[in-house]
């Protein structure tokens, strides 16, 4: 309750601790005295109607108030404070008996509503009745009324007292007040009704900017009632909290009696944010939207996905390709940008949208690196990546091919990798076409400088002879990472086991005798890496000296060919 501040107070009711000697009555019976379990809750001990339930239907009841003799008092007025919530044509009256009769008396700024207290009164509320002119003894009640259709919580009373003097603070009502605005310029119009019974003495609007100071600005008087402020124009983006105050020299009223208004100073925000429907699998989304409506010109737009505001899309037409990140919240908003006297500012953000999004994403590659002249099983395995045998294509970038790929499952596959030997040290993307697009993952595969790597350190005989079967021993820059198994290529035969130690694996290889004469290469394929050995292919060449002597490791059919040879030699050379 507003403080009484000069008011001599001449009866006091707190009705907190006893019932004050109010006196209930009418048809009902239904004023009662107590703790409320409907309508204002917990407030100790009121004076209400039907405490525990919704008031009575069809009812007049009345609670009258114990006077004192007025007989002395020079202003006499009684206030009171109340809380009430009703159905239509449903109400409360205050009533005054002056020897004559009850008769319906008007409060002090006159009722809320034409029936009395009727609706809702938003909380504890103050009423005064002024009582001078009722004689030295009259008699006061309130009188509820209610009628055969609806109930709500009904008309509770909580303080009254009874004063001798100016115990009425000047009312305020709200007639035009600022609401949110795309205007910066200002001025922002508050026009307010105050008035008082003793004549309104001060009254100014106070203000903050933010979490600014107050400042304030004076209210006119317009002469009938009606007074106004106007609040200076801000920046977009200031928030404006507000608050009236009155004052007739004694009592000071404020209006909000608790909070303040606030508005505040916008760009409108663009609308209908949109982008695919159902789940997204890839690593970018077009979105779209509605432009803002708003009187100022649009110079572009901002688009940011939650968490990433630091990386925000900028563009200029009401559509933007946003990507897609593996760690992303997927959701997004757009500002509009705005150019208001050559300042930009950005307006308010649109109600967001959130993407289901399944964004491919791509492991470490194994092995992750090579060097110049390597053939390599890289395996590569990923998650939304739905990797198909048919469907599924990898480029890992310049002097590096793929010649093969094996799919394993849809998020893994393997690889046969060759390194060209002029390919330039550095990063290399992997380019994946799937089934759900074609998606770059940056400098996932890197070619190394071809110095010390773990290329074929030596191949013991570098060669092999026509129609002869030889040892081979080939020895790698690094152990071998398992089992090895040789491809020859054509004409060439691999006729043993291969053996490996740690950086060694020996096997014997026949060339057949119509194998090509040359260079080859064998690949030893250890499961991570496919080995280059150079071999050589030499021709068989038949010896010239006597004797059956042939080359060593030659097969049985060559020492054959040699003693026919020998022998029809001498046969041609005896004498007849």
């Amino acid at each position: 309750m507003i403080p009484i501040l000069l008011a001599l107070p001449l009866a006091l009711f707190p009705l907190d601790s006893n019932d004050g000697g109010f006196l209930p009555g009418g048809t009902t019976g239904q004023w009662a005295w107590g703790v409320a379990v409907f309508g204002p809750g917990d407030q100790g001990q009121v004076w209400g109607t039907n405490l525990d339930g919704y008031y009575l239907n069809d009812a007049v009841d009345v609670l009258e108030i114990p006077l004192p003799d007025l007989s002395g008092a020079q202003e006499p007025v009684l206030v009171m404070r109340h809380w009430y919530r009703t159905h239509v044509g449903d109400s409360g009256t205050l009533q005054v008996h002056d020897g004559g009769g009850w008769f319906r008396a008007e409060p002090v700024y006159g009722y809320p509503h034409p029936d009395g207290f009727s609706g809702e009164s938003g909380g504890w509320v103050e009423s005064a009745l002024h009582l001078d002119g009722y004689g030295p003894n009259p008699r006061v009640r309130l009188a509820f009324e209610s009628d055969v259709a609806f109930a709500l919580d009904g008309w509770y009373v909580s303080h009254v007292g009874v004063y001798d003097g100016d115990a009425t603070p000047p009312r305020i009502a709200p007639i035009l007040i600022p609401g949110d605005t795309q205007d910066p310029e200002g001025p922002y119009l508050v026009v307010l009704a105050v008035e008082d019974d003793h004549g309104v003495d001060t009254a100014r609007v106070a203000y903050r900017l933010g979490d600014g100071p107050e400042a304030e600005v004076p209210l006119t008087d317009l002469g009938d009632g009606t007074w106004t402020a106007e609040l200076p124009g801000q920046p977009p983006g200031t928030v404006v909290t507000w608050f009236a105050e009155a004052s007739d020299g004694d009592q000071p009223a404020r209006w909000p009696l608790l909070e303040a208004s606030v508005f505040e100073v916008y760009l409108a925000a663009p609308t209908d944010l949109r982008g695919p429907e159902g789940r997204v699998v890839g690593t970018e989304a077009r979105l779209e939207w509605n432009p803002p409506d708003s009187p100022h010109p649009v110079v572009g737009y901002q688009v940011t996905e939650a968490g990433f505001e630091a990386a925000p899309v900028n563009v200029e037409g009401p559509s933007a390709t946003v990507p897609l990140r593996v760690d992303g919240t997927h959701r997004w908003t757009v500002r509009a940008a705005y150019d208001l006297d050559g300042v930009r500012y950005h307006g308010e953000p649109s109600v967001p949208l959130d993407l289901q999004v399944e964004v491919p994403s791509l492991d470490p590659l194994d092995p992750a690196f090579g060097y110049p002249g390597e053939y390599l099983w890289v395996e590569f395995t990923g998650d939304s990546l739905y990797l198909g045998q048919d469907a599924t294509e990898l480029r890992l970038g310049r002097g590096v091919g793929v010649e093969s790929l094996e799919v394993l499952d849809v998020g893994r596959a393997l690889a046969r990798v060759t390194i060209s030997t002029t390919a330039s040290p550095g990063f290399r993307d992997a380019r994946v076409t799937c089934p759900h697009g074609v998606f770059t993952f940056p400098e996932v595969f890197e070619v190394r400088d071809g110095e010390g790597g773990p290329g074929v350190v030596e191949v013991s005989p570098g060669w092999v002879v026509q129609g002869a079967t030889t040892p081979i021993r080939v020895r790698v820059g690094t152990p071998f990472a398992g089992p090895v198994v040789v491809d020859p290529g054509p004409d060439l035969l691999v006729t043993s086991e291969v053996t490996v130690e740690g950086q060694e694996a020996r096997f014997e290889v026949l060339a057949l005798g119509s194998a090509g004469l040359g260079e080859r290469t064998l690949l030893l394929d250890d499961g991570a890496r496919l080995w280059a050995a150079p071999l050589e292919v030499r021709e068989y060449v038949v010896p010239l000296e006597r004797g059956c002597r042939t080359v060593p490791g030659s097969p049985p059919w060559v020492a054959l060919l040699l003693a026919l040879a020998l022998v029809r030699r001498r046969r041609g050379s005896a004498a007849p």
